[in-house]
């Protein structure tokens, strides 16, 4: 995890800084960097997952900060922080995650932190043997469900099907730990893609259908319902 403070002041950057340290209890994982200007920051070479950005800079202000940012990389999270909430409605120019004002920090950037990690969790990857392709890299939140078909695995994606040499206990043990479920023995389902459910069937948002295992039913509603309640918090 690499994390951005910007702000032209060092009380706030130090401030934000440790919070964000106390938030991760010093995990060595976490790499946080200081700037002092947006120009700074957006030299840098380092890709950041969350950048927390002052709005009122001397230079280049926080507003044009992001949307620069954002051009380079767009699957980064932005944080506006400010002393003058009544300027946040102008976050919206700049699709801002969240705004944190520097007066109640500390609780601000705990939420933000961790609202930010699911957002961030379906950037993931997984390496996966495809069949007549080798090993490739998959982003989680571009498959919608996986399917065991005729002895052979089949991972459903955004960008068409791919067969993969994994098995589907392989693939629960791997997947079933983020926000997918096994919801039946031939299916495996990224709950983020079902667009509700009704019996014992899941419908999918590409339009597409899963069964539901009478004996999974149960906990399928209680994963799906949690996933939406974390997301609907994110």
């Amino acid at each position: 995890m690499k994390i951005a403070v910007v702000d032209d002041m060092e009380m706030y950057r130090n401030r934000a800084r440790d919070y964000i340290m106390q938030y991760y209890n010093k995990d060595t994982g976490v790499q946080i960097d200081c700037f002092q200007s947006g120009e700074d920051y957006l030299t840098s070479e380092t890709i950041y997952d969350i950048s927390f950005i002052d709005i009122e800079m001397s230079g280049m202000d926080g507003f044009e900060t992001i949307k620069k940012a954002r051009s380079k990389y767009p699957e980064g999270v932005y944080m506006i922080l400010t002393t003058h909430t009544e300027m946040c409605d102008k976050g919206y120019l700049v699709n801002a995650y969240r705004y944190i004002n520097k007066e109640k920090m500390e609780e601000m950037i705990y939420e933000g932190l961790s609202s930010a990690e699911i957002l961030l969790g379906r950037n993931e990857k997984i390496k996966l043997n495809i069949i007549g392709q080798g090993i490739r890299e998959i982003v989680l939140k571009d498959i919608i469900y996986v399917e065991s078909v005729n002895h052979s695995i089949v991972i459903h994606t955004k960008h068409g099907d791919r067969r993969c040499s994994s098995s589907m206990r392989e693939l629960e043990q791997e997947l079933c730990d983020k926000w997918f479920f096994r919801c039946h023995k031939s299916f495996i389902v990224n709950l983020d893609e079902v667009e509700s459910f009704k019996n014992l069937i899941a419908y999918m948002r590409d339009r597409s259908n899963v069964d539901i295992a009478q004996r999974k039913l149960w906990e399928f509603r209680r994963v799906y319902l949690k996933r939406i309640y974390d997301c609907g918090n994110a």
